[in-house]
C-alpha cells in the first residue's frame, strides 16, 4: 500500500458523493472519416464502397477479424491459400479470412458450426488489437478478453473519444489508427514499424499520413496532433460539458455503507476504472463500514465485495463491485496537469444526484497539502469519492474535501497516487489479493474495538466528573423528580453499571444493569422494597433478575424475569416496572455518553445498544 501522510493545519471537511444518467446527441464522425481515409491508404481499412466507410454502425464479428488480420500484416497470407474452417454461416468474400484465423488459432466460432453473424463489441475488438500488438489473454497473462480496457488505455490505443458502450465502426477506426504508434509488447518497435518491415505498407506512405500530406481527393486529417510514444497521432478536440456528462456520469455511483450493526452509516461516491467492477473511492467513505453497496446510474444496486488496497494517509481505496460490464473512466495523467486547466467534477453534493460542476485547477500540486490537487469546482458533503475529470473525459483525481475557512478551496487526491502508470487494472485482484469488507473492517478497527473505545471514554468521564466517591468506585448521581440515576465505574472490577431508582407512596423500585466489555449479555437486577415507619428502613418485597442482550434491547421492551423472589401477585407489575426503569436507564446512559463525547464520534450504538434512539 502506498502511504503519504497528510498533515493539514487548517480544517478540511471531508465530503461524500454519487452519479447517474445518460444523454444522447447526434454523433459527428467526420474525424473518424479522416482517419479511415488514412488507414485505407495503408491498406488497413476498407469501406462498403469506394466512397462510403459506413462508420455509423457496429462492426460485425467478421469485419473485426479482418481488421485484426490486416493489423497482423497477414492479409496476403490469408488470401493466398484456401484455408479450411467448419463454419456454415460465413460469406464467400470473408471465407479466406475466417479460415486463416481459425487455422492459426486467432478465433473460434460461437459453436462448432457457426462463426457468428452478430456484431463485435468494444471488448472483442480491443482484444483483437491487443493480440496484434503481441499481448496475450491466455489464462489472463496480460489481460482478460472481457476486460481489455485498462491495458489498452495504458499503452495509448484507447482514447476517450472511443465509445465502448455504443461501439461503432468509427470507434474501430480510432483504435486501429492509434495502435499504429503503440509499441509491440516487450519491444521498442511500434506496430507501424513492424508492418513496414513486413512490407504491408512503405515508410513513405506512413510518413505521409503522419505529416498530414494526403492528396485532397483522399481526404484530410481533422483535428490537432499530439505525441504518442515515438510518433505523432491525431487527437480529438476537447469535449463539451454535455459530452463529459453523457460519457462520464454512468461510470460514477453512490456508495451506501453499513456499520457493525447493519445500520446505514454514510453515503459517498465511487467511480469505475475498469468494466470488470474495479473502482476507486476515498478511504474515509468506508470509515466504520462493515458492508457497503453501490447504486448504479440505472438505479440497480450491487454489493461491494471487497477492498483491493487502500491508503488511510492518502485517503483512497481501490474496491471491487460485484458484476462486470460497467462503464469506466479512462485514466488521465495527474502529474502533468497545469494551473488554470479546465476540469469537471461529478458527484452527489448534499444528496443532489447527477450533479456536474466545472472549474479550473487552482494549484496542480499543493506541497503543503501532500501534493493534493486544489480546484475551484464546487464539492460539498456528499461528494467524497467522486471523479475529477479533465476536458477529454479522463479522470485526474478523487474529490475529497474542502477548506472551510474560504470559498472554492476544494481538493482532490491525484489519480497517480492511486494507480501506478502501466498498471494492469483488470489483474489487480490477482496481483494484490483482496480484503473482504469484514476483513477490511477488522484491519481498520471497525468491529470489536469501538465498544472498548467508547467504554474507555465513558470510564474516563465518570472518573473526572464523579460527584460521589466510594471506596471501590466513583459515580455520577442525578435526581429528576422522583427518579434517581447513578452511573458508576468500579475500577477493581473494571465494570460500568447503571442504577435507576423510583420512589412512590413509600415504595422504592430500582434496577441495576451492567455493560460488559466482552459480551452483549446484560445482567439486570430488579428490587422492590417498602418503607417501614416503625423501623425507619425499607423491607424487601421483590428480588428478581434476568439476562438480556444489548443488541436486542430497546425502549419499552418487555422484561421476563428468569429468577423471581416475592409475592406472585406482584410479578406482572414488577416486570412492567422493570421495563420502564430499564428504558429510563438506557436513555440516561445515552445522554451520559453524549456528554462524554460531544463530537458524537461514539454513540450508544458503539456500546452495543444499536436499537436505542440517540438523544
Amino acid at each position: 500500500m502506498k502511504r503519504r501522510a497528510i498533515c493539514l493545519i487548517l480544517s478540511i471537511i471531508l465530503c461524500w458523493c454519487l452519479i447517474p444518467v445518460q444523454s444522447s446527441a447526434v454523433r459527428d464522425t467526420s474525424y473518424e472519416e479522416s482517419l479511415a481515409v488514412q488507414l485505407k491508404t495503408l491498406g488497413l481499412f476498407k469501406g462498403v464502397s469506394e466512397t462510403n466507410f459506413d462508420l455509423g454502425r457496429p462492426p460485425t464479428r467478421t469485419e473485426a477479424l479482418v481488421i485484426l488480420i490486416r493489423l497482423l500484416g497477414k492479409e496476403q497470407d490469408a488470401l493466398a491459400s484456401n484455408w479450411r474452417h467448419p463454419f456454415t454461416d460465413v460469406a464467400s468474400w470473408s471465407d479466406h479470412y475466417i479460415g486463416y484465423a481459425y487455422q492459426n488459432g486467432l478465433t473460434n466460432g460461437i459453436s462448432d458450426t457457426k462463426f457468428g453473424t452478430g456484431n463485435a463489441d468494444a471488448a472483442m475488438f480491443v482484444t483483437f488489437v491487443l493480440r496484434a500488438l503481441g499481448y496475450s489473454d491466455t489464462n489472463g497473462m496480460d489481460f482478460t478478453w472481457n476486460s481489455p480496457y485498462a491495458l489498452a488505455s495504458a499503452i495509448g490505443i484507447l482514447p476517450q473519444s472511443v465509445d465502448t458502450v455504443n461501439f461503432w465502426r468509427a470507434d474501430a477506426v480510432v483504435v486501429s489508427y492509434y495502435s499504429l504508434s503503440a509499441k509491440m509488447k516487450n519491444s521498442v518497435q511500434t506496430l507501424a514499424e513492424k508492418l513496414i518491415s513486413d512490407g504491408v505498407f512503405t515508410k513513405a506512405q506512413y510518413e505521409s499520413i503522419q505529416a498530414g500530406s494526403l492528396d485532397p481527393s483522399q481526404g484530410q486529417s481533422n483535428g490537432s496532433t499530439a505525441s504518442n510514444g515515438s510518433s505523432t497521432v491525431s487527437v480529438q478536440p476537447a469535449l463539451s460539458s454535455e459530452e463529459i456528462y453523457s460519457k462520464c456520469s454512468p461510470a460514477v455511483f453512490c456508495i451506501q455503507t453499513y456499520d457493525v450493526y447493519g445500520r446505514p452509516y454514510a453515503l459517498g461516491s465511487g467511480f469505475f476504472i475498469d468494466q470488470s467492477g474495479i473502482a476507486v473511492t476515498n478511504h474515509h467513505v468506508l470509515e466504520n463500514a462493515v458492508s457497503a453497496t453501490a447504486t448504479l446510474a440505472n438505479g440497480s444496486v450491487r454489493a461491494i465485495s471487497g477492498v483491493i488496497y487502500y491508503s488511510d494517509e492518502d485517503d483512497y481505496a481501490v474496491i471491487k463491485v460485484e458484476g462486470s460490464g460497467y462503464t469506466s473512466l479512462p485514466l488521465g495523467d495527474s502529474s502533468s496537469i497545469a494551473g488554470g486547466q479546465s476540469i469537471y467534477t461529478i458527484g452527489n453534493p448534499q444528496g443532489l444526484t447527477n450533479t456536474i460542476a466545472n472549474g479550473i485547477i487552482s494549484n496542480p500540486s499543493r506541497a503543503d497539502f501532500n501534493g493534493m490537487i486544489q480546484i475551484t469546482a464546487p464539492i460539498s458533503s456528499g461528494s467524497s469519492g467522486g471523479a475529477l475529470i479533465n476536458e477529454y473525459g479522463q479522470v485526474l483525481g478523487v474529490t475529497t474535501g474542502s477548506l472551510t475557512s474560504g470559498q472554492n478551496l476544494n481538493f482532490a487526491v491525484p489519480i497517480s497516487y492511486v494507480i501506478d502508470e502501466g498498471e494492469n487494472i483488470a489483474n489487480m485482484p490477482r496481483t494484490y489479493g483482496m480484503y473482504t469488507m469484514t476483513e477490511y473492517a477488522e484491519e481498520n478497527g471497525y468491529l470489536g474495538n469501538r465498544k472498548v473505545e467508547a467504554l474507555n471514554i465513558l470510564k474516563s468521564y465518570i472518573n473526572t466528573h464523579s460527584n460521589t466517591t466510594y471506596t471501590s468506585y466513583k459515580t455520577i448521581e442525578l435526581q429528576s423528580g422522583n427518579n434517581y440515576f447513578n452511573i458508576y465505574y468500579a475500577s477493581d472490577r473494571d465494570e460500568v453499571r447503571i442504577a435507576c431508582e423510583q420512589y412512590q407512596n413509600g415504595n422504592r423500585y430500582n434496577i441495576i444493569f451492567n455493560i460488559n466489555n466482552n459480551s452483549e449479555d446484560v445482567f439486570l437486577g430488579y428490587y422492590h422494597s417498602i418503607y417501614n415507619s416503625n423501623t425507619g428502613s425499607y423491607s424487601s418485597l421483590v428480588d428478581a433478575y434476568c439476562n438480556l442482550n444489548s443488541e436486542t434491547s430497546y425502549i419499552g421492551m418487555p422484561i421476563a424475569f428468569t429468577k423471581y423472589e416475592g409475592a406472585s401477585n406482584l410479578r406482572s407489575s414488577s416486570e412492567k416496572n422493570a421495563s420502564s426503569l430499564y428504558s429510563l436507564g438506557l436513555l440516561y446512559l445515552s445522554d451520559t455518553l453524549t456528554a462524554a463525547c460531544p463530537s458524537r464520534e461514539y454513540i450508544i450504538d458503539d456500546l452495543g445498544f444499536p436499537q436505542v434512539p440517540q438523544p
